[in-house]
């Protein structure tokens, strides 16, 4: 069921209102991946579980043509995918948005690359994500919001439901200044990714220390195969080296051991100590991703 005028896509109004009104991207799109597949006007995307497609307030976000979608239950999170003129429209939207300067990182949403932009700051009290794709029709961006106290579960939804995005109509284009050692290891770091969503999923849903100790080793066993992916690749074109990333990704497997030897044990203080660590060294890797993507 389609919904109008939600509240939480008034959020989106100052982040996308006017950059959205861009070129379309034509040519029709079959949503047969299931009832939660939303296409329109060559786009599409596959909502996260529980969230549904929701109308946009024409003074909320002029944004045509757009997908809106929001959680089913009461929640200031949403999305909205569009198509904007030319992406250093997109480029300057999002810019505008970010509060901490972090700037952009190459992804991989599925088959697709795009700029990732972290730490926007819609409106008071909203946090939110976005992924730039550039095209030869200018640019498709999808905007994801959240209130600050909900925004680690909804945006990390959103964020997967960016994986699922597809373009038809226009050709994407590569990435500026993304050469090929970029690529790889956008490549290996979007398959940790999945890996490491899977088992944390596992690791928050397990209720036993058995079941604790191996959603930890595969996430354990998640660093270490990105490890490893990483130091065959060779020096960047600036001279540098992964070290840093594959020494920072065997960091957090080791983490991953010492939590799992912690659920075996069943010392709760040790569980807790050992969740607070591999916390400090996924925000490592997370330092040294950003470092190497701007080498």
């Amino acid at each position: 069921m389609v919904r109008h005028s939600k509240p939480a896509l008034f959020a989106v109004g100052a982040l996308a209102a006017c950059a959205l009104a861009g070129t379309a991207i034509g040519g029709a799109m079959d949503a047969k991946e299931g009832p939660s597949f939303v296409a329109r006007s060559g786009m599409a995307v596959q909502l996260p579980p529980g969230w549904e497609e929701a109308g946009v307030d024409a003074g909320s976000a002029a944004i045509s043509p757009a997908i809106a979608a929001a959680p089913s239950e009461h929640s200031k999170a949403g999305l909205v995918v569009g198509s904007v003129g030319s992406e250093a429209a997109a480029e300057r939207l999002m810019e505008a948005q970010q509060r901490d300067g972090q700037g952009r990182t190459p992804v991989r949403l599925g088959s697709l690359y795009a700029w990732r932009y972290a730490g926007l700051r819609p409106r008071p009290h909203l946090m939110g994500a976005a992924y730039v794709v550039p095209t030869t029709a200018g640019a498709v961006l999808l905007v994801c919001h959240a209130s600050r106290n909900e925004a680690g579960v909804r945006l990390d939804e959103c964020g997967r439901a960016a994986t699922t995005l597809r373009i038809r109509g226009e050709r994407p284009r590569p990435l500026s200044g993304l050469g090929r050692w970029k690529e790889r290891l956008i490549d290996v770091i979007a398959t940790l990714r999945l890996s490491r969503s899977e088992a944390q999923r596992r690791l928050a849903a397990a209720d036993r220390p058995r079941g604790q100790a191996r959603a930890a080793t595969a996430l354990k066993v998640s660093y270490l195969r990105a490890a490893g992916s990483l130091e065959g690749l060779p020096p960047l074109e600036s001279g540098r080296r992964l070290d840093g990333v594959s020494g920072a990704l065997r960091d957090a497997a080791a983490a991953c051991g010492r939590l799992a030897a912690a659920a075996e044990s069943g010392r709760r203080s040790a569980y807790r100590e050992a969740s607070h660590d591999l916390v400090l060294q996924e925000e490592e890797v997370r330092r040294e991703l950003a470092r190497a993507s701007g080498a």
